[in-house]
């Protein structure tokens, strides 16, 4: 028996190390990709000002949708920051989703709501509606309430909405999201300035935990105290700053974040809408649209623009955390293995090629070899056939390379957006970023390790997300 664990640590180590070896070496790739695109988009935001250059009839009007399922918290100061969002035009479809909170109450209370007939053709079926409302304070404001008990997730809410959108173009916004003033006129610079096609394309989320904003504008930007919240600061930093933009020059991204993306419309509704069987839905209709139109034979785009800023609260318990990666990662594997058809297949581009097997390869399996690695090092070492220097290669290529990678990230940040002003607050980011693979790391890949046991089960479930409200300031009241 020995002998074969001998055997069975000897064939697999040198695999493992040439996976993450590659897979660093692959980051690598990016983190150099995303430096080159951050610096292109900090330019064209800082110095040329181009959006801001160009008339207002040459921005596309847009839909704002907002899908609410017990947001009372939060859901108020949301709809305020869309309304005042520095835009041409824009309205703004705020879903109740069946809530049972004050979700409905709250906005009728606030906006003045009073009950409409829909006046618009429905493109996609969807769960029924009970009541429209328009808003006496606001005409750009549409309320939609689902029927009581007709819950079934956002996207179902979504597909309400987008029936609603008046629009050419769709904004998806979660209503635990506040979208800085000037984000819209930055996230539409994707669709007037390329060459392509532009079928959606996302920006940046920060997290807003303890961040206090005046009608949307964050006016003190901090690092959470929580340790929790606050060590997701530098890993969303690593996920959009360094992932994001590095795939804008590999065939675009797989992934648009559902809190905060700019599609056109018709595109949604070739694509068939918002997957209502999907927990991720975001992730699927990103990879639909890439499918949809390499199939199609069109020339397309569907890139990242790192400047739109929307601020989204992130769990700050353990159990909700924890419900969220897993879900995500459930998402993750019910979208690999029904476009698994994608995979390494050059019909469709680099989408194909390089984007699909990575997400497979270097995301959906990642928690699998992390832990299989993790075993090997700790019975080679027990058997006496690794040296701890062996060990400790394994462990900087599979925590310290993505340190640094992380506090790469917001070096980044701080050298051209600089979201947050404070030196001292820098000081902690790096703090955070340093310590991230210490402890938080293994949670996460224990959260994505369940999720194929609950995937093989097909046990579904969305998970609760706590809100706690938003801090304004007294002129944001």
């Amino acid at each position: 028996m020995t002998d074969l664990l001998v055997r069975a640590v000897e064939l697999s180590n040198p695999l493992l190390l040439w996976y993450f070896g590659f897979l660093n070496l692959f980051y690598g790739v990016l983190f150099g990709l995303s430096v080159f695109e951050t610096w292109k988009h900090w330019v064209l935001s800082s110095r040329l000002h181009a959006t801001e250059r160009l008339p207002d009839e040459a921005f596309p009007p847009v839909s704002v949708i907002v899908p609410a399922y017990n947001e009372e918290p939060v859901i108020v100061t949301a709809v305020e920051a869309l309304l005042d969002l520095d835009y041409p035009r824009h309205q703004v479809v705020a879903v109740n989703d069946a809530s049972t909170d004050g979700t409905l109450e709250t906005l009728k209370e606030r906006f003045d709501l009073y009950q409409v007939p829909p006046a618009f053709p429905a493109v996609l079926d969807t769960a029924p509606v009970r009541d429209y409302y328009r808003s006496r304070t606001d005409p750009n404001l549409l309320v939609i309430d689902k029927m009581e008990g007709e819950h079934a997730g956002k996207a179902g809410a979504m597909n309400v909405g987008l029936n609603a959108c008046r629009y050419p173009y769709c904004v998806t916004v979660d209503a635990d999201t506040v979208v800085e003033p000037t984000a819209l006129r930055r996230m539409a610079r994707a669709f007037l300035l390329s060459e392509k096609r532009v079928v959606g394309t996302g920006g940046s989320i920060r997290v807003a935990n303890g961040v206090r904003f005046d009608r949307g504008t964050p006016v003190d930007a901090s690092v959470p105290n929580d340790l929790l919240a606050g060590l997701q600061v530098p890993e969303y930093f690593r996920a959009f700053l360094f992932g994001r933009l590095g795939w804008n020059r590999l065939g675009g991204n797989l992934l648009i974040s559902g809190a905060f993306g700019l599609y056109e419309k018709q595109m949604l509704v070739e694509s068939g809408g918002f997957k209502e069987d999907s927990i991720t839905e975001d992730l699927e209709l990103t990879v639909s649209m890439h499918r949809h139109m390499r199939e199609s034979g069109e020339s397309y785009d569907l890139p990242f623009v790192p400047d739109p800023v929307a601020w989204t609260q992130v769990p700050d318990s353990v159990s909700v955390l924890g419900n969220q990666r897993e879900r995500w990662h459930r998402g993750l594997l019910a979208s690999v293995f029904r476009h698994l058809r994608m995979f390494g297949n050059p019909r469709y581009g680099l989408a194909g090629l390089v984007a699909f097997p990575y997400y497979v390869l270097g995301e959906m399996m990642a928690p699998v070899l992390e832990v299989v690695g993790i075993g090997v090092i700790a019975a080679g070492l027990w058997l006496d056939v690794l040296s701890v220097d062996y060990a400790l290669l394994f462990f900087g290529l599979a925590y310290g390379y993505q340190m640094l990678l992380t506090v790469a990230s917001v070096v980044l940040e701080q050298l051209t957006f600089r979201v947050y002003q404070d030196v001292r607050q820098y000081l902690k980011l790096i703090l955070l970023a340093v310590i991230e693979p210490f402890g938080y790391r293994q949670l996460t890949t224990w959260w994505r390790l369940k999720a194929f046991g609950t995937f093989l089960r097909d046990v579904g479930g969305w998970g609760e997300m706590v809100r706690t409200g938003f801090e304004e300031t007294a002129g944001g009241e």
